[in-house]
């Protein structure tokens, strides 16, 4: 148990974040030093290197004077200590090579098929463009002539990729054109080109400094490609024809039609067992034959059938569709990303599972305005959930121009919190550890198909501090699985309550499967819901830790790690919950594991209970207590005397900074020794000062410091207030400063 202690405080290296770092700017030597020098320095110990729009033109990706930068990096990472994920594109999405697969090789340019009115067809001779069937269509039928009505075109789609370069983003001329990823011959050539010369020069790096390549949201038609196309080439045209399709059945995916729900769902699959053969396993195998991994996640968050393509699975949050405000950390087609990768890691036997997150997170699109505990916020929703690698977006080389708009914020060095990034970096080390090589013990499972995770039922689960772990059927259908003593077993998960939509596609060869496994099925109807199993799973559910009070914002997960068993408690809220918890009645004390403070505290149960407030932001561990505990703290009520109540002015409007407040008091000879400063409101985060020495620094609400009756009387006190990069970045004034109400409370 010390040993864990121990691991918990300060975790290994191998636990860092890994930000993206923009390489988007004119390159040098002595910058990229030292950038990474300052990384090091705020315990950052890995990155992903990411070549980046703002690159200046006559620096040629992947050419000799890109790789004399990127040499350097990675050769002095080495020296530090520090680790590399490479990135396999020119921006994204990837497979293209920053547009030089398909300008070497047309033929390798993304298509696919549409159907239009004979009538409304315009003739191309710039593409690749084939008129496959004319037909006729009439009472939802097709009836193929040669001078029919309707066409159904195969086309080059026309979908680009953002290139690293001025002039190549989306809607700009010089937009790199994207891949065929369904043809292998065209991922053959990408990985010649870009995996291929990584590794030509730097060899000697990889499985050592150089740990994995991240590829990010493949996308088979391209960004911007025509509307109303769905993915085609040769090769899924034959996998088409020995799955038992016809010609004359692919109209059928465009026009309204009793099958084509159902088509167009055994068609998605088919385009996804194909993307799997030409693109993700070849990527796969080049990556586990060179001695790294691959990372990175799928184009869309619901893919979690390719993620056992990774070695590290991932998935991204952006875009603030995952966020505090509006219930939306558990509504929403997006709420699935976090617990996508973690559970496709557990099941696929991984220890590590990835997202990348911050990208575009601003609140209400003002995304300068993005705060340090937006931050916490979002780190926190991921690691009750299970990832435990953890890829800001991003750390920009340069803000310079239009670059400090470019998927802004920049989260690391250009930010006003930077000085004090190494408490961020500590806190996902510590979680990053926690969440690793550990087994959830739920024991309730919901049954998923390859691209679909039921989303809009779940929230009921996380909101009633249900656990549950998403199972991808091919572990079913494929009898990757085990029975025992009425459980299914998949890889180190045991379930025996497993949950599945009537819809699912596949429900009877499911049932078939799953003859040998004796333990409950609950089919989700349109007249049985969630909502109505609930009171059953209640039942059902194996949680060993009871929690009484207003839990509706609370996550809770549960899991072993070095044969310990741990409960972990998380406020997705705004303002603290008072909450009772009732714990194992072979506890009689157990031990607080605060990852943000590094701390490890024991305390004895009364009744097998403890009284506890989970504070706004707060993430915390509890578990059996083996060593020496400390009295717990009594609860009385809090008693205040107001300081202060009017608001501080701010220099400006347009000011983005620090500005620094001295507090004095008056005779406090009747109050308490130990004594608590809250500052009420403050936008956006406080450091206490005590004599010109920094104290402690609240990034968010409640803004409360512990300080000596003495030290207010006698010292010199200051609180410095900084706000957000919006007034000077987004030239959105927010309001700033130190409001108050300023409270010493006992």
């Amino acid at each position: 148990m010390s040993n864990l202690v121990k691991k918990f405080r300060t975790p290994a290296d191998r636990y860092t974040p890994f930000p993206f770092w923009f390489w988007n700017d004119r390159l040098t030597t002595g910058e990229i030093k030292r950038q990474m020098d300052d990384f090091y320095a705020k315990g950052i110990r890995g990155f992903v290197l990411h070549p980046r729009i703002g690159l200046p033109d006559d620096l040629v990706y992947l050419g000799d004077e890109f790789f004399e930068y990127v040499r350097f990096a990675v050769g002095y990472a080495e020296q530090l200590g520090m680790k590399v994920i490479l990135y396999d594109e020119g921006m994204y999405p990837s497979g293209s090579c920053n547009g030089k697969v398909v300008a070497d090789h047309p033929e390798y340019a993304s298509k696919g098929l549409y159907v239009v009115k004979a009538a409304d067809f315009t003739e191309r001779v710039d593409r690749y463009q084939k008129i496959v069937l004319a037909f006729d269509w009439s009472e939802g039928k097709v009836r193929v002539t040669q001078a029919g009505d309707y066409f159904l075109v195969h086309e080059d789609s026309m979908g680009t990729i953002r290139g690293v370069h001025y002039g190549e983003d989306d809607g700009e001329i010089a937009a790199p054109r994207s891949t065929d990823l369904l043809d292998s011959q065209a991922i053959r050539y990408f990985i010649s080109l870009t995996h291929e010369r990584y590794y030509q020069e730097l060899a000697t790096y990889f499985g050592k400094t150089v740990l994995g390549f991240f590829t990010d949201e493949p996308d088979i038609l391209g960004r911007n490609h025509h509307a109303e196309m769905l993915p085609f080439n040769d090769e899924l045209a034959t996998r088409l024809m020995e799955h038992g399709w016809h010609l004359e059945q692919l109209p059928l995916l465009f026009l309204p039609n009793d099958q084509k729900e159902s088509l167009n769902q055994a068609f998605q699959q088919l385009v996804t067992a194909q993307l799997e053969t030409s693109y993700y396993g070849p990527i796969s195998h080049w990556c586990q034959t060179h001695g790294i991994f691959l990372t990175g996640h799928p184009h869309d968050a619901h893919d979690i059938g390719l993620l056992h393509h990774f070695q590290i699975p991932g998935q991204d949050v952006v875009w603030r569709w995952i966020a505090p405000e509006k219930d939306l950390g558990v509504k929403g087609y997006e709420a699935v990303t976090a617990k996508c990768a973690a559970d496709a890691a557990r099941h696929a036997g991984r220890s590590r599972n990835l997202n990348e997150v911050f990208g575009c997170c601003g609140p209400a699109g003002n995304q300068w305005a993005f705060t340090v505990s937006d931050m916490k916020w979002y780190l926190d929703w991921l690691f009750i959930r299970g990832c435990n690698l953890i890829v800001p977006h991003a750390f920009f080389y340069s803000i310079a121009g239009k670059r400090q708009d470019e998927r802004a914020p920049d989260v690391g060095p250009h930010n006003l919190w930077w000085p004090y990034f190494g408490q961020l970096s500590d806190f996902i080390k510590r979680m990053s550890f926690m969440m690793s090589d550990q087994v959830n013990t739920t024991n309730i499972a919901i049954i998923v198909e390859i691209a679909h995770l039921p989303y809009e039922q779940v929230e009921l689960l996380y909101q009633n501090q249900i656990e549950f772990n998403y199972l991808e059927d091919r572990y079913l259908l494929a009898d990757k699985f085990s029975a025992e003593d009425g459980k299914l077993v998949v890889a180190d998960q045991h379930y025996d309550t497993l949950i599945v939509e009537e819809n699912h596609p596949r429900l009877p060869d499911l049932l078939a499967h799953l003859a040998k496994y004796n333990g409950e099925i609950v089919i989700l109807t349109a007249e049985k819901e969630l909502s109505e199993w609930l009171p059953y799973l209640q039942r059902r559910y194996n949680g060993s830790l009871q929690i009484i009070g207003q839990t509706r914002k609370i996550r809770y997960t549960e899991f072993t790690k070095e044969n310990q068993r741990f409960f972990g408690l998380c406020n997705e809220g705004s303002c603290g919950q008072q909450l009772r918890l009732v714990f194992p009645d072979t506890f009689e004390a157990i031990s607080l594991w605060d990852p943000w403070r590094g701390s490890v505290v024991s305390y004895p149960l009364t009744d097998h209970c403890l009284e506890y407030c989970l504070e706004n932001r707060g993430l915390v561990f509890f578990t059996e207590a083996v060593t020496e505990v400390e009295e717990l703290p009594t609860c009385r009520n809090r008693r205040s005397v107001a300081i202060q109540s009017e608001p501080n002015a701010w220099p400006d409007l347009d000011f983005s900074g620090t500005v620094t407040y001295e507090l004095k008091f008056g005779d406090l000879s009747k109050l308490p020794e130990k004594l608590s400063l809250d500052l009420g409101r403050v936008e956006n985060f406080a450091t206490l000062l005590v004599n010109g020495q920094e104290r402690e620094t609240c990034f968010w609400a409640p803004y409360r410091f512990c300080i000596c009756r003495k030290e207010l009387q006698k010292a010199r006190i200051q609180v410095t207030v900084t706000n957000t990069l919006s007034n000077r970045y987004s030239k959105i004034p927010l309001a700033s400063g130190l409001f108050g109400p300023i409270q010493l409370e006992w």
